[in-house]
């Protein structure tokens, strides 16, 4: 027979195998998610890309080989829902990836990128990613995509760095380089559900205090809101100089502890309340959920939302108001570890289905490293004309020094010329 450990491990084995064909639950991240694509099951909001163009062409066999094993090493990657009346399963056994090639001509490159961009992703038969790949004379255009509900965008950064070394690898002929995982998504789910309940009473009250009472921000619409959102969206694209934001930097060293994301976060504040008049109001911001050290390896969808509380007067001074805003944002961090769906489930039990529930309004703050890339590619960017929210403002620092803010919007509610007066009004 086998020696003890291998048994241990063929026995390890063949129960993961079992668990991945019987299914494990949702995350609280995923459920919300889960819930809001059967309400537009075709929308591509929820889908993440990555397309870029590579001038030393990869070897097509070897690349396919590569994520199949990417795939392996993450089983998030193989997500499918199985449901069963109100019950959502996820299903992770193996599934080859959905992979394509095509030759095309140059002129047939943004055609044939916007296709793959908005080629579907099934996730009642998995797996939740395609990966497109078309020859341009020597390049090749590749485009992965990944549906929200099976990783994010650290998932992304992660899969891309590991495509390579796998690649890599196997280019070599060599066992893989890669560290061994030992902590699975399906690991966090049961690590998540049994957090401990006094820390979730100490949170809830919190948020139950802060949200008592709050009502929607009431924005310069000009359309008024669909029964049902159709998650059409498009964007408009802002740069702020450096030199502008250098202005900005004696009010921030005057505020002990202030950083540039709380400064961006008091400017957008003070503009939605320019817009609205409403001295109580919440935006949201999105965070990575990746604290512990073993989430930071693997595949998942570990995103949740953070609420952040404006509470605004007409007499307020800038500095008053930066206080504030430092202030409210390290009390909401400091409580954010219970899950927005938590949130939601305790203080809506009743959901408004034409609109995202507690907040209409999402900034993201980007951190990008500069570093240069060793490799001979360019990203390609296609924007999928879809917004999850009202208006996301994400921030981009640039290079030089300055911030690009990119404005997704709906367009179910917004015109493009009402968030371009946005942005004006803000860098004023």
């Amino acid at each position: 027979g086998l020696p003890d450990q291998d048994k241990k491990a063929r026995i390890a084995a063949l129960l993961k195998k079992k668990q991945q064909q019987q299914g494990y639950p949702l995350s609280f991240e995923q459920s919300r998610l889960w819930f809001l694509h059967q309400l537009n099951p075709l929308s591509q909001a929820y889908h993440i890309v990555s397309a870029f163009r590579v001038e030393a062409a990869f070897d097509l066999e070897r690349l396919e080989r590569s994520l199949n094993g990417l795939a392996h090493r993450h089983p998030q990657l193989n997500f499918r829902v199985k449901q069963s009346g109100s019950m959502s399963t996820q299903i992770l056994s193996p599934l080859p990836v959905p992979f394509t090639v095509e030759d095309i001509k140059e002129c047939e490159s943004s055609d044939w990128l916007k296709r793959a961009v908005q080629a579907p992703i099934h996730l009642m038969t998995g797996p939740a990613w395609r990966v497109d790949v078309a020859q341009v004379q020597d390049a090749q255009h590749i485009v992965i995509k990944i549906h929200h509900l099976a990783a994010d965008g650290w998932s992304m950064q992660l899969i891309q760095n590991e495509l390579q070394t796998i690649y890599q690898n196997f280019a070599e002929g060599v066992n893989s380089t890669l560290p061994e995982i030992k902590f699975q998504y399906t690991d966090y789910i049961l690590w998540q559900q049994q957090q401990a309940i006094e820390k979730d009473t100490i949170s809830l009250k919190y948020w139950t205090e802060q949200l008592s009472n709050i009502q929607p921000l009431e924005l310069p619409y000009d359309f008024v809101r669909p029964a049902k959102p159709t998650m059409q969206g498009a964007v408009v694209k802002q740069v702020l100089e450096a030199s502008t934001l250098s202005k900005l930097d004696g009010l921030k060293q005057s505020v002990p502890g202030c950083t540039e994301f709380m400064l961006f976060v008091m400017a957008l504040q003070l503009l939605f309340y320019r817009y609205s008049k409403q001295s109580e109001f919440v935006i949201a911001t999105p965070v990575a959920g990746r604290n512990e050290v073993q989430l930071r390896q693997i595949v998942g969808y570990f995103v949740d939302t953070v609420l952040l509380k404006a509470t605004v007067t007409s007499t307020d001074t800038v500095k008053n108001r930066l206080v504030d805003t430092c202030e409210q944002v390290l009390s909401a961090f400091e409580h954010s570890h219970i899950p927005f769906q938590k949130l939601v489930d305790k203080l809506l039990p009743e959901r408004d289905l034409s609109s995202s529930p507690i907040f209409e309004v999402m900034f993201a703050w980007q951190n990008i490293d500069f570093s240069e890339s060793e490799n001979q590619v360019e990203e390609l960017t296609q924007h999928n004309n879809t917004a999850k929210f009202d208006l996301t403002v994400i921030s981009i620092p640039q290079k030089e020094g300055g911030v690009e803010l990119i404005w997704e919007y709906s367009t179910d509610v917004f015109t493009e010329e009402t968030v371009q007066e946005m942005g004006f009004v803000l860098n004023r």
